[in-house]
């Protein structure tokens, strides 16, 4: 639908690639008396710390 390409168009514009690896979520919230948008978003990561030592 229209109204669905709109708002991944404008979750995408302001989080682009939040679908890659882990991905992100969020609600998309359209106040139509106010015209107004309200974006609540989360970015999901994974953290990893690698150390390599030879020779010691």
């Amino acid at each position: 639908t229209e109204v669905g390409d709109f708002a991944w168009s404008l979750a995408y514009h302001h989080h682009p690639g939040f679908e890659n690896n882990e991905g992100g979520y969020g609600t998309l919230t359209w106040d139509l008396r106010n015209d107004s948008i309200t974006l609540d978003h989360a970015d999901r990561y994974v953290e990893c710390s690698h150390s390599y030592d030879e020779g010691l």
